[in-house]
């Protein structure tokens, strides 16, 4: 997908009323997997959990694991790459946008900036999206 292409999807995702928290309850998981579809990775992370969307890029051929870095580059080739933490009850997803990337005084370091779904949606670095450093993901299997 070409990176201005991707930033529009990104947008439109982070901006769909319908993913804004409400009632304790947030989106991530459907957020992903909406920017999935979008990608060509179509209908593997439908009805997922944030935990179970993880377990899936960890444990799928169709995802390798890479450092914030690597996430960073293949958004900015136009690629689909997703920032997840582990949690209970629930995880954290969030779509990897591409651009720069923002310093992390909470990290010391470095972070790419995503398309946050969550009690706060919109484009921040993965510093203000996840409370402890997320795994980066690239995905390797798209249409």
């Amino acid at each position: 997908m070409k990176v201005k292409d991707s930033l529009n999807v990104l947008a439109d995702i982070v901006n769909n009323p319908d993913l804004v928290a409400r009632n304790g309850k947030s989106f991530c998981n459907i957020g992903v997997q909406l920017a999935a579809e979008a990608f060509g990775y179509v209908k593997k992370f439908e009805g997922k959990t944030a935990n179970e969307i993880i377990d899936i890029m960890v444990s799928s051929n169709d995802w390798k694991k890479v450092d914030y870095r690597g996430a960073n580059a293949l958004a900015n080739l136009g690629g689909f790459a997703v920032a997840g933490a582990r949690g209970e009850p629930h995880g954290h997803v969030a779509t990897v946008a591409p651009g720069g990337m923002v310093y992390s005084g909470k990290w010391k370091k470095e972070c790419p900036i995503v398309a946050n779904v969550g009690n706060k949606n919109g484009f921040m670095g993965s510093n203000w999206a996840f409370i402890t450093e997320p795994g980066y993901f690239i995905c390797l299997e798209t249409r």
